[in-house]
């Protein structure tokens, strides 16, 4: 299989073919660390989400409900650290998923072999962490 060309002009035909050539070359070393990068946030928000959504939309659906452990009025203090949580980890998730293919890619472009780990990739992203948080 041809090696793959990370940056030169293409237009949309030859984007959407490089795209599935790298993938078809790398896809099994790049989901697999997505996956042991961004696991255990995507789990968390997971369950984050379907506690949020279930409770709210239950309530839309149902309307003789009166009303649930989660309104703000009955628990306050339970409401605002779930909503916190809520920020904190779709910030984290956010960050994460955004940085994590441009590391990649970086890495392709730098290296002859592109089996990387994901320790390597996550001392990648916490070179440049900073960078990250000041975008």
């Amino acid at each position: 299989m041809p090696e793959f060309q990370l940056y030169k002009k293409r237009d949309f035909s030859s984007l959407i073919g490089d795209t599935i050539q790298f993938f078809k070359q790398s896809w099994k070393n790049y989901f697999r660390n997505f996956v042991v990068i961004n696991g255990a946030l995507l789990i968390v928000m997971l369950a984050l989400y379907f506690t949020v959504f279930k409770d709210s939309f239950q309530g839309m659906y149902n309307p003789n409900l009166n009303g649930s452990w989660l309104m703000y009025n009955d628990n306050p203090f339970l409401f605002l650290l779930l909503m916190l949580l809520f920020v904190v980890v779709t910030i984290a998730l956010t960050i994460s998923t955004t940085a994590y293919p441009m590391v990649y890619l970086r890495l392709v472009k730098h290296s002859e072999d592109h089996n990387f780990t994901a320790s390597t990739i996550l001392k990648k992203i916490e070179n440049c962490f900073g960078r990250i948080i000041m975008y």
